[in-house]
């Protein structure tokens, strides 16, 4: 609370034990019914209005600039008023980097990796190994399948870190990540293998990511197999198809890779029209896609979509070898893919960080009120400090001018007819250009057209 209202309140001269001024007992002794409603309604607004106002935050952070005219205090508010510009520039530079991160998200992030994939197998049961077996005196059990012929498929695959820093890595992706279906076709005779000879593997959503597959199966002679693996770029490729893939000279690339190489073809051979730059004219090698002399711009992805066919899948093959209990292909297998920039990951957590149900958000709006309060305190201690030294000054003179300050106040809110202000101070234009007037005169319309409401409504009651 301000330390003006404080002491006006506690030391008012309404509650000291004086005769009133004989205006007021008039105002007393003319107040009618309806103005006691209306000061009473006046009050609750006022109340509501100071509810309304307590429950807004404090956002002003400033000192007075007496402040540094204290000398105990100079040093520390002027190293204050140099942190609030520092933190004023902070936050502008923090805004407009936002921005740009906002504006990169925007656009797709990618970045091609390397998936290194390992294929072996190992086998058990096999006669080599049964005669051993057999040796220490372990039988063939049909029941748990121990001692039967058969061997186990593995596929395994990681992302290589290549010269991708340590910074921007990122969490290590798990093979199935990157796979969007699998299909492993093995050759070898259904008659006497009732076994599928066909596996496949299809993600499904919020399936957990694995680091391999291990396929096993019932056999004790050499088996090809033949690995396709669709992989899931991101952003997602498509394959491009005949005429658009020879005049483009692409085979494949993303959706939005595709109509970036359309319009710089577009543009550097001057297609579109001077007139309406809207429209895209057909060349010899266009009229072929376009089916049509001329197009609009906004039509050229629905054309690029009818020429998009699924990417073709990675096939790498190997021979399932059952003469040894490990067996490892000779070649680990390379693949390009396009994953999502790690750094676009950590763009968005920056972002996030800065969201208003982020805890990072919360502390820093926790610490701006607390220094806003902090300095509205301070605040309230200058008014203090400066109405003591005025008092301490010349008490007689002070107290005087304060009193007569408060009377005029208390009857300008109150609405008196009469405000006890000198006449002489009346007389300058300066006092009726002050921030009260336009409310006294709001105020005094008030009474006197609630005065003539209710003689209107006492004539119509006499008649």
């Amino acid at each position: 609370m301000n330390p003006y209202q404080q002491m006006a309140f506690t030391g008012s001269p309404q509650q000291q034990p004086q005769p009133q001024p004989q205006h007021a007992n008039m105002y007393t002794a003319t107040t009618t019914p309806t103005n006691h409603s209306q000061s009473k309604k006046r009050q609750s607004d006022l109340e509501e209005a100071l509810k309304q106002y307590k429950k807004k935050k404090p956002t002003d952070r400033s000192l007075p600039p007496s402040v540094q005219a204290i000398e105990s205090v100079r040093e520390q508010s002027k190293m204050y008023d140099d942190l609030t510009r520092f933190e004023k520039r902070l936050d502008m530079i923090a805004a407009h980097k936002r921005a740009q991160i906002h504006d990169s998200l925007q656009r797709p992030a990618k970045t091609t990796r390397q998936l290194r994939v390992f294929l072996s197998n190992t086998a058990s049961g096999q006669p080599w190994q049964q005669r051993e077996q057999q040796q220490f005196g372990e039988m063939v059990n049909f029941e748990t399948g121990a001692g039967i012929p058969a061997w186990t498929f593995k596929i395994e695959g990681r992302l290589l870190d290549g010269t991708t820093t340590k910074a921007n890595r990122g969490a290590p992706k798990k093979f199935s990540s990157l796979l969007k279906s699998m299909i492993v076709e093995f050759d070898r005779d259904s008659s006497i293998y009732p076994e599928s000879s066909i596996v496949e593997w299809h993600k499904q959503p919020g399936e957990s990511d694995k680091d391999g597959f291990e396929i096993k199966r019932r056999g004790d002679q050499a088996t090809k197999a033949k690995i396709i693996l669709h992989l899931d770029h991101m952003p997602e490729k498509y394959g491009i198809s005949e005429p658009l893939s020879q005049l483009l000279g692409i085979k494949e690339d993303s959706r939005a890779g595709i109509i970036t190489h359309m319009w710089a073809y577009v543009k550097q051979n001057n297609l579109l029209d001077k007139e309406d730059r809207r429209v895209i004219k057909a060349d010899s090698n266009l009229k072929e896609i376009f089916h049509a002399d001329s197009i609009y711009y906004h039509e050229l992805p629905d054309v690029v979509q009818k020429y998009l066919i699924p990417v073709e899948p990675v096939v790498l093959e190997y021979t399932v070898m059952v003469d040894k209990e490990l067996t490892q292909s000779e070649h680990a297998f390379d693949i390009n893919i396009d994953v999502e920039d790690a750094i676009k990951q950590k763009m968005a957590n920056t972002i996030t960080a800065y969201m208003p149900n982020h805890d990072l958000s919360q502390r820093i709006a926790q610490l701006d009120e607390e220094i806003s309060q902090t300095a509205i305190a301070v605040r309230n201690a200058i008014v203090k400090r400066d109405f003591l030294d005025e008092f301490s000054n010349d008490s007689a003179a002070f107290v005087k001018n304060w009193i007569n300050s408060q009377s005029r106040d208390l009857d300008l809110i109150l609405g008196s007819e009469h405000a006890n202000v000198p006449v002489e101070e009346m007389r300058r234009a300066d006092f009726y250009r002050r921030d009260w007037v336009q409310e006294a005169i709001i105020v005094a319309e008030s009474k006197l057209f609630a005065e003539k409401k209710s003689q209107l409504s006492q004539a119509k009651q006499g008649n």
